[in-house]
């Protein structure tokens, strides 16, 4: 389901961040209105394209839970993941993220 006629102001923000760093939207779905957009995304790199799942999440705060549905999610579409977010997370959950989780979920605060 697209719904890029949506276009909320997190929405305008996600989009601004992929277009800066070069990063080719092939699909995108919005699960809750301007607060959690999936995308599958192209990146080009120097072994050729690499396809990402990107989950926008527009949240003051990311859980561990947090980032092991966006985990999941990339689990069950067989991609890595790239998490976007205006939030921050806490040293344990960094801690989580590079010690189970290196190279399958990259976190980018925006």
């Amino acid at each position: 389901k697209n719904k890029s006629e949506e276009n909320g102001k997190f929405m305008t923000h996600i989009l601004s961040y992929l277009e800066r760093n070069n990063i080719t939207i092939l699909e995108n779905e919005t699960l809750k209105k301007d607060r959690e957009i999936d995308f599958t995304v192209k990146l080009n790199s120097n072994l050729g394209d690499l396809k990402f799942l990107v989950k926008a999440v527009n949240k003051k705060s990311l859980s561990e839970k947090d980032i092991i549905f966006a985990y999941n999610k990339g689990n069950m579409k067989k991609l890595p993941v790239i998490l976007l977010s205006n939030g921050k997370i806490s040293k344990k959950t960094e801690k989580y993220i590079n010690q189970n989780l290196n190279g399958y979920l990259i976190f980018k605060n925006l």
